[in-house]
């Protein structure tokens, strides 16, 4: 077996090999419930789907869901869900459950392989088990 050089520049090579690593843990993804990733991160989009089937799940009708548990996007082109004064999904518990966790929204569901912020790898306890974000 013969060895040969890379030609790749070292960044690169670091770069890819950080790109693996993360790529591994998001394969294996298991959720530790720490509720980071609901609070601060900007909207939660709302398609059709995600109201009527939040709204059934809390026994409302699309429009008192709506009116009660969303407010218009910034580019106020669709639905996003309320937060708090302090930010946090209006549907976070105390103990850092989603009150909804059967009917969540599909942003919610993908996270963190189909939709995540920037910076989330470092305040998700999943993926960084020494993470110290958390209120």
């Amino acid at each position: 077996m013969r060895l040969e050089r890379s030609n790749a520049e070292p960044g690169l090579v670091r770069r890819n090999a950080g790109m693996n690593r993360m790529d591994e843990k998001l394969r294996n993804f298991k959720c530790r419930m720490c509720g980071n990733c609901c609070r601060p991160r900007g909207e939660v989009r709302l398609s059709q789907a995600d109201v009527d089937r939040l709204a059934a799940f809390l026994s409302l009708n699309a429009k008192d869901f709506a009116d009660a548990y969303t407010e218009l996007t910034g580019d106020r082109r669709g639905l996003t869900l309320k937060e708090r004064e302090s930010g946090e999904c209006v549907f976070l518990s105390r103990d850092n459950l989603c009150m909804v966790h059967d009917a969540k929204p599909e942003q919610c569901r993908s996270f963190p392989v189909g939709w995540r912020y920037p910076g989330f790898e470092i305040d998700c306890r999943a993926m960084n088990p020494d993470c110290a974000f958390e209120e």
